[in-house]
Parts: C-alpha cells; sequence; structure tokens
C-alpha cells in the first residue's frame, strides 16, 4: 500500500509547542467553499486531530495542483507522494474553548492577534501546523486557509 511513502518521507510528530497554553483546533468551512484551519489558545484537553480530515484526499490536491500548473505527475506518484499525510497527527485539542479574553497578557490589551496564512501552491492549510501551533501556544489566533 502507500505505507511505503512513509518510509520515504518520514515525518514522526508535531513538536510540542512552547508557549503557556494548550492548542485549540477546528476545520471550519468560509463562505460554503472555502476550508480553513483554526488554531487557537485553549485551556481544555479534547481529542486530536489528523492532518487531513476524512472527506480529504492529499494525492488528489495534488494531482490537481501540479496539471493548474502544466506539470504531469501520475495518480500512482501522487499517491505515492502523499500517504504519510493520512496518518499525521496534529497533537492538537480538537474543537476545544477558546480560553477567556481576560486570560490573555496584558499587552495584547484584552484581544486576540490574529494572523491570516495562504499556502502555496500543491500544499495544504496544516502543512506548517508547527509554526501555527507556537503562535497558538503564545494567545495568537492563526488562520489557515
Amino acid at each position: 500500500g502507500l505505507e511505503v511513502g512513509q518510509a520515504y518521507f518520514p515525518c514522526y510528530h508535531y513538536p510540542t509547542p512552547s508557549g503557556p497554553y494548550k492548542v485549540g483546533f477546528r476545520d471550519i468551512i468560509i463562505k460554503g467553499n472555502v476550508r480553513a484551519a483554526l488554531y487557537y489558545p485553549t485551556n481544555q484537553e479534547t481529542y486530536d486531530s489528523n492532518s487531513n480530515p476524512p472527506d480529504q484526499v492529499p494525492w488528489k490536491k495534488l494531482y490537481e495542483s501540479l496539471k493548474l500548473a502544466k506539470k504531469s505527475i501520475s495518480p500512482f506518484l501522487a499517491k505515492l507522494m502523499t500517504g504519510q499525510h493520512l496518518h499525521i497527527m496534529l497533537n492538537v485539542n480538537t474543537n476545544a474553548q477558546i480560553i477567556q479574553a481576560e486570560e490573555l497578557p496584558h499587552h495584547f490589551g484584552g484581544a486576540f492577534p490574529v494572523i491570516v496564512h495562504s499556502h502555496g501552491l500543491a500544499n495544504s492549510r496544516t502543512s506548517s501546523a508547527f509554526f501555527f501551533k507556537e503562535f497558538a501556544s503564545r494567545g495568537i489566533i492563526v488562520v489557515a486557509v
């Protein structure tokens, strides 16, 4: 199967963030068709999430993106290259409640700073999760589309 891809492209786990908060995560849809991943500070522990929602097929995204860029790749090779993404856990607290603004450091002025990140071609909204988790652990909300 596609597990061969893990031997060639290993990814063991995302590092643990160093900030004072746990990291919350939600996969949402904006305006009916734009998927976004939210990373935010929380104090609640819940269940973990896979880096790809169950209805997403990573190899198809890579295959279609390369077709748009006028590049050629076989579906088999696309599956081999993305097979490991089906097994990566984000090490987050899915659908946890966001912390109260009063719990933020005083230098934030009672408001959550927000970072909006848009990945490049043939990438995904969880491809830089290690950065997003670090920001969230320090009280910053990240919206990755």
